[in-house]
């Protein structure tokens, strides 16, 4: 009977450990090709790119009302961010917004050169010198906007140096917003993908206080074209007002992604335009050429 007995209760803690293993969202961002000025300013390129929200407390219980969210870019230099953040109380030291990146998405259980965890400050412009395999040289620049509302943005280095990436590339990815108070350096940390509070019967297996212990639990960042930055999915997030709420969910921008995508239709054309112009000259061009001409000519003659 006793072997019976301790045979159930292995099973059950290795059902507790693979729930605790399997603890995360499974988010897939999308990041467009792009290259802002890291002013602290948005510019127009941020507009391809979608916001991400960064919302799952690192205990499962929320304990402060700060938010996170982010929007990402690339080039063959860096991986660009934008962060927004709304927080009512600051800690000049322990308000940080954290970025893992898995260059290789080999996701192993330690950290390898094609790893970063490279923390910033959200009030100061600098990074912050701790983390696994962090980048002194990232940059970021903040501003300060109404309602204690603040904009982070800056880069990241690809740890496997420039021109090492392309498009359809995927990595590891992980953000953190670690919030402190003015009378305490911690209250809480907002995930993204990772959910590494307690999980199985009891809640038995502790908490862990930063995802960079289980980087195999990270998200998925894709790199794409231009104007690809927008889908649909579970790991879809929608722009919201600041304080997010149940009401801000129905505030969506990606619904004037459609409407700015003909505007960047010029870049799809010379891919197009080889393709469609062959089969349209032969057979229309005696009939038809002087009614689509006046169509054409507009989009086709950069």
């Amino acid at each position: 009977m006793k072997k019976i007995l301790a045979f159930v209760m292995a099973a059950v803690l290795l059902l507790t450990l693979a729930t605790f293993v399997a603890a995360k969202n499974d988010y897939v961002y999308k990041a467009p090709y792009g290259t802002p000025d890291i002013d602290g300013q948005i510019d127009e390129v941020w507009a391809n790119a979608m916001w991400t929200k960064v919302n799952d407390p690192w205990e499962g219980e929320l304990r402060t009302d700060a938010r996170l969210r982010v929007k990402l870019l690339w080039d063959e230099t860096h991986l660009y961010f934008l962060a927004e953040i709304y927080d009512t109380s600051r800690n000049y030291n322990f308000d940080n917004f954290e970025m893992y990146l898995d260059q290789n998405c080999d996701r192993t259980s330690s950290y390898g050169m094609d790893d970063t965890h490279t923390i910033f400050y959200v009030y100061n412009d600098k990074v912050k010198p701790e983390g696994w395999y962090y980048q002194p040289s990232a940059k970021v620049v903040h501003d300060e906007l109404d309602g204690d509302i603040y904009i982070l943005e800056g880069y990241l280095n690809w740890p496997n140096g420039s021109d090492s990436v392309w498009v359809g590339d995927e990595m590891g990815l992980e953000f953190m917003y670690n919030d402190g108070t003015d009378y305490a350096n911690f209250i809480d940390a907002l995930r993204w993908n990772c959910q590494t509070y307690p999980h199985g019967p009891g809640g038995i297996i502790p908490a862990d206080a930063k995802p960079s212990h289980f980087a195999s639990d990270w998200g998925t960042l894709i790199l794409v074209e231009e104007d690809e930055g927008i889908w649909d999915g579970k790991n879809m997030h929608t722009d919201a007002v600041y304080p997010m709420d149940d009401e801000d969910e129905e505030v969506e921008e990606p619904t004037e992604a459609p409407t700015e995508a003909p505007t960047e239709a010029p870049t799809e054309a010379p891919t197009e335009a080889p393709t469609e112009a062959p089969t349209e000259a032969p057979t229309e061009a005696p009939t038809e050429a002087p009614t689509e001409a006046p169509t054409e000519a507009p989009t086709e003659a950069p």
